[in-house]
């Protein structure tokens, strides 16, 4: 294993599929993490799944990221798929003179030890949300 390798190069790509992208908040989420293998083998140890609000530009956590332990070696090639299930948390939906002010999306990430650590995220429509208009100007 070279020394790139030892950071992340050659190593798998993660991707998120979910069941459906408009989901409501205390509801849960079913979906899959697939794991495609690199170039080399490697020990999955876990993944987290998290919610996150952005306005483009910054992230805020909604919840702490769920983990699931998992012991598996994936080799070169080899693709993995993860299902899991969470709630979806409460949010708050601003909207600034009628423009949507955050959106969200749900984030994943693989643990993979002495490795950088694969992530994926998918956009989300959240329903049920605590609603929130403000005029500016």
């Amino acid at each position: 294993m070279g020394l790139l390798d030892m950071f992340g190069k050659g190593g798998g790509t993660l991707a998120i599929e979910i069941d459906r992208p408009r989901v409501r908040c205390g509801e849960n989420l079913q979906g899959t993490l697939v794991f495609e293998g690199g170039k080399r083998s490697q020990r999955i140890s876990g993944f987290q799944i998290w919610f996150i609000a952005t306005d483009g530009e910054n992230e805020e956590l909604l919840w702490a990221p769920s983990q699931t332990e998992v012991s598996e070696e994936i080799q070169p090639g080899q693709t993995k798929r993860f299902a899991f299930d969470v709630k979806v948390p409460h949010a708050a939906r601003v909207r600034v003179n009628g423009e949507q002010a955050k959106t969200y999306a749900v984030k994943a990430s693989l643990d993979i030890p002495r490795e950088i650590d694969p992530q994926a995220s998918r956009p989300l429509e959240l329903e049920g949300t605590l609603d929130a208009e403000v005029t500016v100007g």
